[in-house]
């Protein structure tokens, strides 16, 4: 255990590794935020699904979604760039942000896409490294989670009380840049099927 409210002013310099690990998973405090991160964020229980924008649709509260990734790269709906304030961006459309429904620390709140805001500390996460829980920045202790353990297409990404054990909550997302694919995957739910629209 880590004083994690002594030394902030130099917490990069002068605190230890474990130091710094304790601290940003339990305080979110001593993260280390500077690497870029870029491409799709697959499920570590499943690497063959990845977070997706739902349809590939960019309206405001669409959902986000487990789906089987396309490639090794991801679809154009399954990549994202970390961007300024720690937000998660889709890529193609990197006005548009990974954000929590009305803002509820709530167990199974849903993760939905949203125009990201320049002050909309809602939409901060850390990520502190490449294989990781997705913590809320301004709820530490509140994760992205797949919901139900649940493998299946189509199944939401909800926000849940970060378990220690619980790898559903575990993600990797790849330090750096990853070259694009052009492939747009085909959503199916039910009988009904689109193309992502870009």
């Amino acid at each position: 255990r880590f004083n994690c409210d002594a030394g902030m002013l130099d917490a990069e310099g002068r605190w230890s590794p474990a130091r710094k690990a304790w601290c940003c998973h339990y305080a979110d405090r001593g993260c280390d935020y500077g690497l870029p991160r870029q491409g799709p964020i697959r499920w570590s229980n499943h690497p063959d699904k990845c977070l997706t924008v739902a349809h590939g649709s960019t309206d405001n509260g669409n959902d986000l979604v487990l789906w089987d990734c396309e490639g090794d790269h991801g679809g154009v709906a399954q990549r994202f760039v970390s961007g300024e304030g720690r937000t998660i961006r889709w890529e193609a459309h990197p006005n548009i942000c990974i954000d929590v429904r009305m803002r509820k620390e709530q167990n199974g709140t849903a993760i939905q896409m949203w125009d990201c805001g320049t002050t909309d500390k809602d939409q901060a996460f850390s990520y502190p490294s490449a294989d990781t829980k997705l913590r809320w920045s301004n709820h530490p202790l509140m994760c992205l989670d797949v919901s139900n353990h649940d493998s299946s297409n189509g199944n939401p990404i909800q926000l849940w009380s970060c378990l220690q054990e619980d790898d559903d909550q575990v993600f990797t997302w790849a330090v750096g840049s990853l070259s694009r694919s052009t492939a747009a995957p085909t959503f199916e739910i039910g009988r009904a099927s689109c193309r992502e629209r870009v």
